[in-house]
């Protein structure tokens, strides 16, 4: 399962989609090793638009997983945020890639 959230407003929404590690393959930087692949969804009145880049640590992932789980109630945010919680582990090394 591809964690995905989606924020959706009267006429537009958000989407982002973890797609997995940037890197296939750890290069031994922890620090560039820990970035994660996010496919990143508008729809607005005045356009959409689509982009994939390595936008978030998985630290980063692991602290919008935390706060979406204050957030939220709904079963779809808990999903997203135990996703999230699953890339970022506990400190996410590279070398304990899932």
């Amino acid at each position: 399962m591809v964690p995905v959230m989606i924020l959706n407003g009267p006429d537009s929404s958000l989407a982002l989609e973890i797609l997995g590690y940037e890197f296939r393959q750890p290069c031994g930087e922890t620090y560039d090793d820990n970035w994660l692949s996010v496919r990143i969804s508008v729809r607005h009145p005045r356009g959409n638009w689509t982009s994939v880049d390595p936008s978030l640590q998985t630290t980063e992932a692991a602290a919008l997983a935390e706060w979406l789980a204050a957030i939220g109630t709904e079963a779809e945010v808990r999903a997203l945020a135990a996703a999230l919680a699953d890339f970022a582990g506990a400190g996410a090394v590279a070398a304990e890639r899932p």
